[in-house]
């Protein structure tokens, strides 16, 4: 076929665990991260992780080339 061109997908994250709306009775000190495609590791920062639109990771740990645990996270729990 000539002239179609596919588009790759948009970099996006495609899970995490503990998934997204998991009610817990303790907060995770760790959220593992998966993205669509592998990851350039220097630029992961345990920075980029926002909850409530602020940083709360203090490490960040490569698993895979497209899988990363955010350590040392802290949340708001809801009582």
């Amino acid at each position: 076929m000539s002239g179609n061109t596919p588009l790759a997908p948009p970099f996006q994250v495609t899970s995490v665990n503990p998934p997204n709306g998991t009610l817990l009775h303790v907060s995770p000190t760790t959220i593992t991260v998966n993205f669509n495609g592998a990851v350039y590791v220097p630029s992961v920062d345990a920075s980029d992780l926002l909850i409530d639109g602020a940083s709360t990771a203090t490490g960040v740990t490569q698993i895979d080339g497209d899988t990363f645990d955010l350590c040392g996270v802290t949340f708001r729990l809801a009582v």
